[in-house]
């Protein structure tokens, strides 16, 4: 993990989310700096390798609960992103007026009706995905409810793309940095940061499929191969 920090931290590409922004240790001097002296310590601490061995040890024997752990404060955190940027009227109107009025108008009669375009939404973008949405939205009537589904998509994620990698052969520890990698994308958290579009849909299914197939776990994989077939006609 710091070997991970410091070679980012060098390009200038490891990014953070943080109150509704992207930190970047480019950007924030002294928290690169600090990122970089950790690092080093690390590498020049002779005892790392037994500090290492204990705190794998540690994992080890809490595997289970340390990965629901994180995938618990993960899921925590999106959520408390999502509310708050909700209710704090961060968010840019118009995409996600016409996302949420595809589906109130569909449930009142009119197929898929975006407002702002004044057509079907199907007539712009073909992402029968949305009608996935629609016994949620039902229950849920507010645009809340779509970022919510967007933030838990993103959560979901990690899983097959751990399974990935564990599948084709690689240890706990390099899973593990493979999943922080993907966190850690800044391209990722600045789409999390927009209200809410369906291509953030592609990563849970595109990670499906790579699983399901590394494991021949072939009636997983078109049904995933469908799914993101579905979000989006690009």
């Amino acid at each position: 993990l710091f070997a991970t920090a410091f070679i980012s931290s060098l390009a200038g590409g490891f990014e953070l989310p943080f109150s509704g922004q992207v930190l970047s240790l480019k950007s924030w001097k002294v928290l690169r700096y600090v990122v970089l002296l950790v690092a080093v310590g690390f590498i020049a601490d002779p005892w790392r390798a037994q500090r290492l061995a204990a705190v794998e040890g540690w994992i080890g024997q809490r595997r289970k609960a340390v990965l629901l752990g994180c995938a618990g404060a993960l899921t925590a955190y999106v959520i408390a992103f999502k509310v708050t940027q909700y209710f704090s009227f961060q968010i840019s109107a118009f995409d996600l007026t016409l996302f949420e009025s595809t589906l109130s108008n569909t449930l009142n009669g009119r197929f898929m009706y975006a407002f702002g375009l004044n057509r079907n939404l199907f007539s712009e973008h073909f992402g029968p995905v949305m009608l996935g949405l629609l016994p949620l939205y039902a229950l849920f009537p507010s645009a809340l409810t779509l970022m919510l589904v967007q933030a838990f998509a993103l959560v979901a994620a990690c899983w097959p793309l751990f399974g990935f990698s564990r599948t084709i052969g690689l240890s706990q520890r390099l899973s593990v940095l493979v999943v922080i990698a993907f966190l850690c994308n800044a391209v990722v958290w600045q789409s999390f940061f927009v209200d809410f579009h369906v291509e953030l849909f592609a990563p849970l299914g595109i990670f499906s499929m790579a699983f399901a197939a590394a494991a021949g776990r072939w009636r997983l994989y078109y049904l995933a191969l469908l799914g993101t077939l579905l979000i989006k006609e690009e």
